[in-house]
């Protein structure tokens, strides 16, 4: 039976029953371990790993743990326990530090303790952790701004700052795209400002051209010894000014009114508003035909301001009528877009022209000198315009002068003038000068105001000089006479005799012999008397004779009785009438080439002794000879001369030859020259013809090809022959590069002849070449009619095809590809080209024939793609081409010609849009704009937001496939300060996000909108009160306070002008939280004892301070005005005023100011009887005005029994320079003295 608990028997305590003793052996051993044996953290983030030990501890363990650098630390996040030991363990984190630092990857070491109550878990680990860090900095450019608006001479700071530290300094390089962005960097970066930034001053520089609105793109380059930082401005964001012009084009000019006289013209001056780009040329316009307007140079980027002048001219009407107005606009034209200003709309000038006519007549000249029988005219010219014909009526004062009959003016030829014609009476009397004087008088039906008959109207003065003077006339100067012949001339009187007049006539020489007809009278002296002067004839060569014959005259008329020297002499010429001379026989004739022939030259006198015949022709094809000479016997019959033309090859356009003659002989009569003998022509025939001949005479060739003939002339030329080859088709050129000479005109010259490639499907052809010949040998000036032309069959070698672009050809979303489709040769015809897509998005546009004229360019195939406004991948889409033409070469369907795959590349980029870029608000003050999207995304966006600068936003919603281009509404407000910033901006910057990846988009590369904040905070200080009134002693304060927070501490330091006071600032810094408590100034008048009257002295406060505004210098602090009134008051003490002395003894008193005095003051006493006697004191001055002078007053003693009596001490005056203390007599108080004896 088995036992159990209840038997008995086995219930037995435990010593009765054996022990069995159990050695365990430990197989654990106390350790720890780590899950990771290395960590890799990236800066300023942390990262953790898991510590576990190796066996059960019996009492919790502790793990510390120790960074070996301050780059990272290490936290242990609990303990480790019986519970915790194995399976879960404790967390180590490891946490490392944003340095901001470009630095490569570093390590930090972590080393591990235990501590434990469990002494096997107190030790330190053998392996440390190693933690390796990477680096997160990666240098570059924030900026303030992204886009700036200024307003030409505007300027405008932003700030700009690094997003990383630097170790080295760095430098910042800033480069506007436009010259007129002047740009300054106004400091370094380093590693004490790299986070706050340096500010970047831009200004925009003022110009007086219209240029319009414009952009500047400012670039940033960095720069360091820290290679890190040296970036080109390609890696760093840029800021983009948009600059606004503010000078508006015009044309400025220097009046709006003018006055002057009509057919006067005046100047004023005309400049520009801005200044041109390129010249400008004024164009001024009057509608008024009576006025005209001259411009007097153009306006240039040098003189646009200056001016030039326009001349406003008028015409004179000549007409009576009242003033009249004529406008002058004007325009300008230029390249300079802004100048082409159209008349109407420049500005005006005015023009008044005043009327100067004045009814009536101008004559010119006024005075005439005629000789009597003469005529003399001047011009007769009405001042103004008549409104009816004019009758002029002219009457002279004696007969003297013959006046034409009345004649009219007509008012369309009134300014033509009239020509009269004053005619002198003749008569053939010596009577002496007469003058006669010309009236006019004016008279009109239908123009009352030239009725003028009575008028003073100018008058013509003649004066008519005598002609007549008493003189003999000859009708010759000089008479030639021949030999054995007799000549007659006219000898007649200068004016009429009063009685009949005798003539004697004598030569000087016996050969020749005068004879006088009659004497002269009244009725003959014009008609004059006949002279005959004879030359005696003889048979030989004589040299040229003269003779002088010399007239006198005898008449009862004292004017007629003149001597030789009186009366012109006549000088007689007698010509010999023998003559050496040549006579030819024939005259001329005609000689041909390879001829001969002769001819006679005889004598036309006899000579004593042989003569000698030469002759020579000009054109030396003649050969001439002489056969012998001429003598005494043959010089009738002459002798002969030979003249031979020789032959030659050569075609001869030649001249005739002309033979001259010369004779020579001893006898000196026969020495003749050939100007004196006669010459003979003779006339020369050429026996050659000009032609060509052609090797070969036709010419087969194909398109593009060229060959060579010869050409020859059937002559020889006498000069270089110049080939000339055309053609009437312009399918044949044909180029001659030598001349046919006279030594190769019978061998020829080559010809090349190119046909040229014409690329049109053709027949066979032929051109014809024609030729034509210049030379100076004007024989060879051929045309080409008169010549042989050459045939040349041309053979055509064209394929007619298309040329398509075939391939792929990217194009943008929404942009038109343009293609160019040309043909392989020229159609006949125009041919049709159709295009067909297989995409809808691409929309082919009609395309224009491809023509004979256009073949080669090519047409263009435009293709309209479709923008989706959906960001997509690429789409395709194929172009397939056919043709139709009546040109049946031209024919092709589809499936002969190539195709064109179009690629449209899409043009979606996402991107957040803000409404407007730029925002201005006043302080406090709130906007909106509106975000959306560029494109439609595929799911919900967010729209994320921050701000740069003292700004606040709101917004609320989602960007969804429905409202993206709807966009959500954003508020702004500028935060409103108490502090002065001048150029106040802030940023507000956009970015998204969304499971659409295409925007999840970074605020920073997301939209940006600059609000420019407008201050309504203002620099200065105020003062309270401005003026202070005090009394000599007394203190009070004033307080300077600022109109805005300062951005720095602000110290006040104070300085007074005049000794009266001074001034104590009780908190000379004030710090910027308590700005609005201001400064107190506490000031302390300084009191004197001198009677100065009222004195002023003034405050004047300094500040300083680190903030710009409120530096030295820049804010001025209204001055105190403190003035100061006087509490001492002139006047003079003494004491005692009573004295009792005795009898030969003294007392004293004591004179004292009551201020002190500015000069010395002198007392003047006056003692009241004998009996007093006074010492007088020194002055009273400013050192013992207060302590006085003592006057010493003595009695005398006398030896009377005179009981008590009294004298009066009299302080007269007192007298000083010090007017306060200058008292007249009387002012001062008597000393009465008692005494007795």
């Amino acid at each position: 039976m088995p036992p159990t608990a209840k038997t008995p028997n086995y219930t037995l305590p435990a010593d009765d029953l054996p022990t069995v003793q159990l050695t365990v052996v430990d197989d654990d051993q106390a350790g720890a371990r780590l899950a990771d044996e290395r960590l890799s953290v990236r800066e300023g983030e942390s990262v953790t790993t898991t510590l576990t030990l190796t066996s059960q501890p019996t009492a919790p363990v502790t793990i510390e743990a120790t960074a070996s650098t301050p780059d990272c630390a290490a936290e242990v996040l609990g303990q480790l326990t019986a519970e915790n030991w194995r399976g879960e363990g404790v967390q180590i984190r490891v946490s490392t530090v944003d340095d901001l630092l470009v630095q490569g990857p570093r390590e930090c070491i972590v080393s591990l303790s235990l501590v434990s109550e469990d002494e096997n878990y107190t030790f330190a680990l053998e392996t440390d952790l190693p933690v390796s860090i990477q680096n997160d900095d990666q240098p570059g450019v924030l900026l303030e701004v992204r886009n700036l608006s200024l307003v030409e001479g505007e300027s405008a700071r932003y700030q700009l700052r690094l997003n990383t530290q630097p170790t080295q300094p760095v430098a910042v390089d800033v480069r506007a795209s436009l010259p007129e962005c002047i740009v300054r960097v106004e400091g370094m970066l380093d590693a004490s400002n790299w986070n706050t930034g340096v500010p970047v001053l831009l200004v925009i520089a003022e110009d007086v051209a219209a240029n319009g609105t414009r952009e500047c793109v400012l670039r940033h380059t960095l720069f360091s010894n820290e290679p890190a930082f040296n970036l080109a401005s390609g890696l760093l964001p840029v800021v983009t000014v948009t600059v606004a012009d503010n000078d508006e084009p015009g044309v400025v000019v220097g009046t709006r009114a003018v006055t002057q006289t009509e057919g006067r013209s005046n100047t004023y001056t005309v400049r520009l508003a801005t200044q041109p780009t390129a010249p400008v040329t004024l164009t001024p316009a009057i509608a008024e035909p009576f006025c005209s307007a001259e411009v007097g140079g153009e306006l240039t980027a040098d003189n646009w301001n200056l001016g030039v002048n326009v001349t406003v001219s008028s015409v004179d009407n000549a007409q009576i009528d009242e003033a009249r107005t004529c406008t002058v606009l004007h325009g300008a034209r230029s390249e300079d877009p802004t100048y082409q200003i159209a008349a109407e709309d420049g500005p005006a000038v005015v023009v008044t022209l005043l009327d100067n006519d004045v009814p009536g007549l101008t004559v010119a000249p006024e005075e005439l000198n005629l000789v009597e029988g003469e005529s003399a005219g001047y011009t007769l010219r009405l001042n103004t315009q008549p409104q009816a014909t004019v009758t002029v009526t002219l009457a002279s004062d004696n007969n003297a002068c013959v006046v034409p009959d009345p004649f009219e003016i007509v008012p369309s030829a009134w300014d033509a003038g009239a020509q009269v014609i004053i005619e002198s009476r003749d008569n053939p009397l010596i009577d002496g000068a007469r003058t006669c004087v010309i009236r006019h008088a004016l008279s009109s039906a239908g123009d009352s105001s030239y009725n003028l008959e009575g008028a003073p109207l100018p008058q013509v003065t003649l004066r008519v000089s005598d002609d007549d003077r008493a003189g003999v006339a000859l009708d010759v100067q000089a008479l030639t006479v021949t030999e054995g012949e007799a000549e007659t001339f006219r000898l007649s009187l200068t004016s009429q005799p009063s009685a009949p007049v005798n003539v004697q006539a004598q030569a000087d020489q016996p050969f020749c012999q005068v004879e006088v007809s009659a004497s002269l009278s009244a009725l003959t002296w014009q008609d004059g008397v006949a002279v005959q002067i004879s030359a005696l004839d003889d048979n030989e060569i004589n040299p040229a004779r003269q003779c002088q014959v010399s007239f006198t005259t005898s008449s009862a008329d004292p004017n007629y009785t003149l001597r030789a020297d009186q009366v012109p002499g006549l000088s007689v010429a007698i010509t010999d009438d023998d003559q050496v001379g040549g006579r030819l026989e024939p005259a001329r004739f005609v000689l041909a080439e390879g001829a001969s022939r002769g001819y006679r030259f005889a004598l036309t006198a006899q000579p004593r002794t042989e003569v000698a015949l030469s002759a020579v022709s000009d054109n030396p094809a003649c050969l001439v000879s002489v056969q012998g000479p001429l003598t005494p016997e043959n010089w009738q019959s002459g002798v002969l001369v030979n003249v031979a033309l020789p032959e030659n090859n050569q075609l001869d356009d030649y001249d005739p030859c002309q033979i001259s003659h010369q004779l020579a002989s001893e006898q000196l009569e026969f020495i003749v020259g050939s100007e004196a003998l006669p010459v003979m022509e003779v006339t020369l025939e050429d026996n050659d013809q000009v032609g060509l001949v052609l090797s070969p005479e036709r010419l087969t060739l194909t398109e593009g090809d060229e060959a060579i003939y010869s050409v020859a002339l059937t002559s020889q030329p006498e000069d270089a022959v110049r080939l000339s080859v055309t053609s009437e088709s312009s399918e044949c050129r044909a180029s001659v590069t030598e001349s046919l000479t006279p030594d190769n005109w019978n061998l020829g010259i080559p010809v090349t002849v190119s046909i040229s490639d014409d690329e049109t499907p053709g027949e066979r052809r032929t051109c014809t070449l024609q030729h034509r010949l210049e030379s100076d040998d004007l024989a060879f000036n051929q045309p080409n009619e008169a010549l042989p032309s050459l045939e040349v069959d041309i053979n055509d070698n064209d394929v007619a095809g298309v040329l398509i672009p075939g391939g792929e050809v990217e194009v943008l979303e929404g942009e038109t590809a343009r293609l160019t489709v040309r043909l392989t040769a020229q159609p006949a015809a125009p041919v049709r080209l159709s295009v067909t897509s297989t995409l809808e998005d691409c929309e082919v546009s009609e395309v224009a024939p491809l023509t004979p004229q256009n073949w080669q360019v090519g047409v263009e195939v435009a293709v309209q793609t479709r923008d989706d406004e959906r960001i997509t991948l690429e789409r395709r889409c194929e172009l397939r081409y056919s043709t139709l033409s009546d040109d049946d070469a031209f024919r092709f369907e589809e499936d002969r010609l190539a195709r064109t795959t179009l690629v449209i590349v899409d043009n979606d980029l996402p991107e957040v849009i803000a409404s407007v870029d730029n925002l201005t608000l006043d302080e406090g003050s709130t906007a909106t704009y509106t975000l959306t999207l560029s494109a439609m995304p595929s799911a919900e966006v967010s729209i994320l937001g921050t701000t740069i600068g003292p700004c606040r936003f709101t917004l609320s919603g989602l960007l969804t496939p429905e409202n993206w281009n709807e966009g959500l509404e954003v508020t702004v407000q500028a935060v409103d300060d108490a502090v002065f910033i001048e150029d106040n901006t802030c940023g507000l910057l956009h970015g998204a996000a969304s499971s659409d990846p295409a925007f999840n988009i970074p605020a920073l590369n997301g939209a940006r909108v600059n609000v420019t904040i407008i201050e309504n905070d203002v620099v200065g200080v105020a003062v309270e009160p401005e003026a202070l009134t005090l009394v000599e002693g007394e203190r009070a304060d004033f307080r300077v306070l600022p109109r805005s927070q300062p951005a720095a501490p602000v110290t006040l330091s104070v300085t007074v002008e005049g000794i009266a006071c001074r001034a104590e600032v009780a908190n000379p810094v004030l710090e910027p939280p308590a700005w609005a408590e201001g400064f107190t100034v506490t000031v302390i008048t300084i009191p004197n004892t001198t009677l100065d009257g009222e004195r002023v002295c003034v405050v004047q406060s300094t500040l300083a301070s680190d903030d710009p505004n409120y530096a030295a210098g820049g804010v001025v602090v209204p001055e105190v005005r403190v003035t100061v009134q006087d509490d001492d008051q002139p006047g003079v003490i003494i004491t005692p005023l009573a004295l009792t002395i005795r009898e030969g003894e003294q007392a004293a008193y004591t004179v004292r100011l009551r201020s002190r005095p500015t000069a010395p003051a002198t007392l003047n006493i006056i003692p009241g009887s004998e009996e007093c006697q006074v010492s007088f004191p020194g002055a009273l001055d400013a050192q013992n005005w207060q302590t006085g002078v003592t006057v010493n007053v003595q009695v005398a003693d006398n030896t009377a029994l005179d009981g008590e009596r009294t004298c009066v001490i009299e302080n007269f005056s007192l007298g000083s320079a010090d007017p306060n203390y200058a008292l007249p007599p009387g002012s001062l108080p008597n000393v009465l003295v008692d005494h007795c004896g």
